[in-house]
Order: structure tokens, then sequence, then C-alpha cells
């Protein structure tokens, strides 16, 4: 009986065990375009223009155009025009930290 308890309690300390995580987050809100930015103007909640072409920075991912633009957390609305031509316009929201992704048509 001795050795019956001694197994059980030797499996049950067995196993507890700890559990550690690590999450890592982007510290910045940020808006992310995909695609061709060339001749693309972006407004952001009416205020912000930006000529992406000339305003901004972009770089290859896995062979697609990416362009960010940090923004503040919260809803926001974007444009994208190509030679007066409406390409997207959308209304989104974005939490702190997290990042909004549209393709350029």
């Amino acid at each position: 009986m001795k050795h019956i308890f001694l197994v059980c309690l030797f499996s049950l300390l067995a196993a507890c065990g700890s559990f550690q995580s690590v999450t890592q987050t982007e510290e910045s809100t940020y808006l992310q375009l995909e695609g061709n930015p060339a001749g693309v103007q972006l407004k952001l909640d009416d205020t912000h223009q930006l000529d992406l072409e000339r305003d901004t920075t972009s770089f290859d991912l896995n062979g697609k155009t990416i362009t960010k633009i940090i923004i503040q957390p919260g809803r926001h609305r974007v444009t994208l025009t190509r030679n007066q031509q409406l390409l997207v316009d959308r209304e989104f929201y974005v939490s702190e930290g997290n990042g909004f992704e549209v393709k350029i048509p």
C-alpha cells in the first residue's frame, strides 16, 4: 500500500510543470498597404494626404510590395486614388499594437 501511495504521489509530482509563454507584439499601430504604390494618393481621415511613391518607403515581403504607415489606434477612413480614379474607400478600426491591411488594386 505504501508503494502504491508513493508511485501515485510521484506520478502527480511528475505531471506538475511550469508553462512559460512569450508574446511578441508590434509596438506601433500601422496601416499596411500591399501592392504597387506607383501613382497612388492616400487620404487618411480626410486630413492627411500622402503620395505613396514620394512620401513613404516600401519593401519587398515574399515577392509582394508592402508599404507600412504608422497611425494612431482607433477608427479611421482610408481612401486610395490613382489618376483621379477611386481605388479603395474603407473605414476600419485598429487597436493598439495591431495593423490593418489594405490591398492596392
